[in-house]
Parts: structure tokens; C-alpha cells; sequence
């Protein structure tokens, strides 16, 4: 797992971004990578809690966060970010659990997601890993 955060606010201020994916608007943050192997072949069939935490910046400053945990245990984090610059108008408009193979999957697969949750703390693991 990884967390590839990118914004969608120009020099201007401005949301430049009028359709999904709209690459050649996006400003990439940096990506940075946990170290669970949550795809290995081991792993099929576990369940596991995954949480995300987005701190927008405040505004004007480079001060937004990302940070995932797996399991309860911190898996990467990155701060100092300027995820919207002096753009107030909108905070978080959309999220997205998404999944991105380069050159595609080797075959179908399948993932199951349950207790799917949206707060403005950490809500935490129920008891026993992932469940």
C-alpha cells in the first residue's frame, strides 16, 4: 500500500481539474510507500484494517498531512504539504479505494471492503486485526 497525494489547485488558486483523472492537472505531492505486504500471496484471503487520515492545509501554508496505518501500526506518513494553497471554496470532495497495476493485473482479482468509515478522528481497529 502506498499514498500518492496530489492537488488540484493552481499557482492562481484556483481547482484546475474539470473531469476524473485529469492528469495534466495534477500537481503530485510524493509518494511514499508502507512496508506490509498486504498483496503477497501469504496474505490471500486475511482481512486487514487499513486507515487513512487527510489533514488539509491550512491556508496559504504547507502544512496538510497524509498518513495511512495497517493493523493499528503507522505505515507511512507525509507532512509539510500544500495540498490547496489559499483555496477555500471546497475541502475534500471525493475519495477514492482504488487499485493500480502498470501494465495491468496479471489476472482478475478481487478485493472485499467492510466498515468502510468516514470521521474527523481516528475511529481504530475493532478487536481482533482487520475485523
Amino acid at each position: 500500500l502506498g499514498l500518492d497525494p496530489v492537488s488540484l489547485i493552481n499557482a492562481q488558486d484556483r481547482a484546475q481539474a474539470d473531469r476524473y483523472n485529469d492528469w495534466g492537472e495534477m500537481r503530485w505531492l510524493g509518494k511514499t510507500n508502507g512496508h506490509s505486504p498486504v498483496y503477497a500471496a501469504a496474505e490471500v484471503g486475511q482481512w486487514r484494517c487499513v486507515e487513512v487520515h487527510t489533514r488539509l492545509n491550512s491556508l496559504g501554508r504547507a502544512d496538510g498531512e497524509v498518513a495511512f496505518w495497517v493493523d493499528g501500526a503507522l505505515e507511512s506518513r507525509s507532512s509539510g504539504l500544500d495540498l490547496r494553497g489559499r483555496y477555500e471554496d471546497y475541502g475534500i470532495n471525493a475519495i477514492f479505494l482504488e487499485n493500480y497495476w502498470n501494465g495491468g493485473a496479471a489476472r482478475d482479482q478481487a478485493r472485499y471492503i467492510d466498515n468502510f468509515v468516514v470521521s474527523r478522528e481516528r475511529v481504530g481497529c475493532l478487536s481482533g486485526a482487520g475485523h
